[in-house]
């Protein structure tokens, strides 16, 4: 239950990945496909508490910890892959990977700062976005 969106997430994001326009840049495939994840959090999980509950209950159960450990790995793992084949020219697997796991780490990071500090749905999606700018603008 806890994890009941993770999937449909990621998803969202491989089809906006997927559905790359031809000569559309990497920075703002990433962003649209971060933003996908984003809106979804945002419209699901966020105002329903549910991502407040999982935030807390991480904390202290180390079970789901794990698994939420596992699925962020294999959500980070698809995505680079899906990143590296829409942009076979310009990523190989070390770079792609690293490039998903700095944005999923710092929409994490974010979030869960924001979720910790009690923000509201809104401040939680706009600390998102704002380390999903941050990402994007390091892209080149």
């Amino acid at each position: 239950m806890l994890l009941a969106n993770a999937d449909v997430r990621v998803d969202l994001a491989l089809e906006a990945i997927a559905g790359r326009r031809s000569g559309e840049p990497l920075p703002e495939v990433l962003v649209r496909a971060t933003e996908q994840m984003i809106f979804n959090a945002w419209d699901s999980d966020l105002p329903s508490g549910l991502a407040a509950l999982r935030a807390r209950l991480a904390a202290s159960e180390p079970a789901l910890q794990a698994r939420l450990l596992q699925r962020y790995l294999t959500a980070q793992a698809d995505l680079a892959r899906a990143l590296q084949r829409a942009f076979p020219d310009r990523l190989d697997a070390t770079t792609a990977s690293a490039l998903v796991g700095a944005m999923v780490g710092a929409l994490s990071a974010s979030a869960l700062d924001a979720l910790r500090r009690g923000e509201g749905p809104d401040e939680v999606r706009d600390a998102m976005r704002q380390a999903m700018a941050l990402v994007a603008r390091s892209v080149t």
